[in-house]
């Protein structure tokens, strides 16, 4: 088997490997090419060999993991490298990178965009859950941005299957998954469908305060995350609601049956917390604190003359401008016209817009 890393330039199958993208707990991601049909894929190569009885057994289990979702990453095709009898994935390319680089460690992420986040996020696994299978390793680095700037799970190919159907050859090898993210029952080697719902939560919490509930060495994850209850998050993200934070610490509960019975009801949990904020003028609009960075696209001044160029996060405007539509008075009143904050400058750009286009409608 090669080096770990040292595969750039080697064809499998028909793939070219160019150069290495990522490594991570199943294996290596490389940017690769169809030879034949000229086209960029990503090919991962796990960290695994086969003997003949596995190599039977992956060549079989592998076409269940054609999870077919607007939200997870298609895998395309799949096989076994000859000499080495090290199998592999090829997947769809997502140019755009992860959510880990457009977030990096240590960097709070918008309410709002969160729960964008999360409910694409939660659709792609709820899918995977009701065919039975298991993601195991939910993370930022598994969650890619597609060409139109939707999220993508990644990583359903080293997926096991859940109780009531067959194990995956990747399903009996160790307790899997990343250290930080990992639900107690996982830890024992015992994933269930709510140690998605888990790990999506560690990532929550972590988008929301700026790191994760647990740091430390392996073996005190292990021990933090069977018995040791998470920090409050209202304690790092002061700006977040105690119902923002019940729902995100009802997804972390030790006992699985002490979450959310799907991950699609949590993802509606957050949601529904979430637009609690917007009722509460205390908490800065869309969770957008002073001082933040906010980034492209530019929008300028609805009216169309000429203006000092506001740049705005699309994942906040767009739940901006359907709260204006229907309390545009309400805010008027609540954001005085001193406070130079550039998302309230929008905002008051756009009640002038909305009150003097009543019939402005916005889909």
């Amino acid at each position: 088997m090669a080096d770990r890393g040292g595969r750039e330039g080697q064809q499998l199958d028909n793939y070219r490997l160019i150069r290495l993208l990522g490594q991570g707990t199943f294996g290596e991601v490389y940017l690769g090419e169809d030879i034949h049909r000229k086209t960029q894929v990503a090919v991962k190569v796990l960290h695994t060999r086969l003997t003949t009885e596995e190599l039977h057994a992956f060549l079989n289990e592998a076409r269940v993991f054609r999870l077919k979702h607007p939200h997870i990453v298609s895998v395309l095709d799949f096989g076994v490298e000859r000499t080495s009898q090290t199998p592999f994935l090829v997947m769809d390319y997502a140019p755009n990178g992860t959510l880990r680089r457009r977030h990096p460690k240590g960097t709070q992420v918008p309410l709002s965009a969160v729960v964008l986040y999360v409910r694409q996020i939660a659709a792609a696994l709820q899918y995977a859950h009701d065919e039975n299978l298991i993601h195991r390793d939910i993370k930022p680095e598994n969650l890619l941005i597609g060409q139109q700037g939707e999220i993508l799970v990644s990583d359903f190919g080293i997926a096991i299957i859940s109780p009531g159907g067959q194990t995956s050859l990747l399903g009996t090898r160790g307790v899997g998954g990343t250290p930080y993210y990992m639900a107690p029952e996982q830890w024992r080697g015992k994933p269930r469908r709510a140690s998605d719902q888990y790990a999506l939560g560690i990532t929550v919490y972590e988008w929301l305060s700026g790191m994760p509930p647990f740091e430390g060495n392996i073996p005190s994850l292990a021990l933090q995350h069977a018995s040791t209850p998470p920090p409050s998050l209202l304690s790092r993200a002061p700006t977040i609601l105690p119902e923002v934070e019940q729902v995100v610490l009802t997804t972390l509960a030790k006992d699985p049956k002490q979450r959310f019975g799907s991950v699609r009801a949590f993802a509606t949990a957050l949601e529904q917390a979430a637009q609690m904020a917007l009722l509460d003028p205390m908490v800065p609009p869309f969770g957008v604190l002073p001082g933040q960075p906010l980034q492209p696209p530019v929008v300028n001044d609805l009216s169309g003359r000429s203006s000092q160029p506001i740049q705005v996060d699309l994942p906040l405007i767009r739940p901006l401008i359907l709260w204006l539509v229907r309390h545009p008075m309400l805010i008027q009143r609540l954001i005085p016209s001193q406070i130079r904050h550039p998302m309230l400058a929008l905002t008051r750009r756009l009640i002038r817009q909305l009150l003097s286009k009543p019939r402005l409608r916005i889909r």
